[in-house]
């Protein structure tokens, strides 16, 4: 409770005599505040607004969870979609390999039995020069 200007001087007057000590008397006087904003706060006061702070934040809090989790579902989409495209283009490439893998694999088949023909021919004919200078 705030004291009044005359009223701590009428308290100053009265009890300066009967103390004895002016510097006693400012001192009990202190611990009334001179204004209503100097006012000690309350415990009820107190654990209000303790309270209500404490609303706040953890709705602050709420809402920072709320946010987080739609910010990492974003990204784990954007991950997945990236995953995605990621696969697909492997499996483009994949499918390009193997198509030139077989091709190839034809030309190597095609070279080899060329080269057996030809290894044939070559045999055959030499057979039959021999067999004609042997007869």
């Amino acid at each position: 409770m705030a004291l009044k200007a005359k009223s701590r001087s009428t308290l100053f007057n009265t009890l300066s005599p009967i103390v004895g000590d002016e510097e006693v008397v400012d001192d009990l006087l202190a611990q009334f505040p001179a204004r209503d904003i100097d006012e000690p706060i309350s415990r009820d006061h107190m654990r209000a607004e303790f309270a209500t702070f404490r609303g706040e934040v953890a709705a602050e809090f709420a809402a920072v969870r709320s946010e987080m989790t739609t910010e990492f579902a974003a990204v784990r989409s954007e991950v997945a979609a990236g995953f995605a495209a990621t696969s697909a283009e492997i499996a483009e490439h994949r499918t390009e390999v193997e198509r030139r893998i077989a091709a190839a694999h034809r030309q190597t088949v095609t070279w080899l039995i060329a080269m057996a023909t030809l290894v044939i021919t070559v045999n055959t004919a030499a057979l039959g020069a021999a067999v004609a200078i042997l007869r």
